[in-house]
């Protein structure tokens, strides 16, 4: 049950997952998601908002794995425990289990904040 791995995934019906560009493209829907809801704009303007701050793309990924990896060196790679529901996406075998750790983001916040103010 694919609905269960997205937040909101479950009102529309199926729904394509090729829509938005890639650097600004959801986890879940880079995942092969076909359900899901508003939230996905929020991720989308959120990479869009860090990049008006940083001068630079946050996650600029040449193709989708690739986004996904660059997404998941910042934010850890997803578990069935820390995403519940992950596991049925389409693509989730795709993702090598456990290669990121997840507290590495408030180290990379730290690091972009340094950036953004010259130091």
């Amino acid at each position: 049950q694919v609905s269960a791995a997205v937040p909101g995934g479950g009102g529309w019906g199926n729904m394509t997952n090729d829509v938005i560009t890639r650097w600004y493209k959801p986890p879940e829907l880079l995942l092969g998601a076909d359900r899901y809801g508003p939230e996905i704009d929020v991720w989308s303007a959120g990479c869009i908002f860090a990049e008006l701050l940083c001068g630079k793309p946050l996650f600029s990924g040449n193709e989708e794995i690739d986004q996904l990896d660059r997404i998941f060196s910042i934010l850890g790679t997803p578990s069935e425990s820390s995403w519940p529901g992950i596991e049925y996406l389409p693509y989730f075998d795709k993702v090598p289990p456990g290669k990121y750790r997840m507290d590495r983001l408030a180290f990379e916040l730290t690091r972009l904040r340094a950036s953004m103010l010259g130091g």
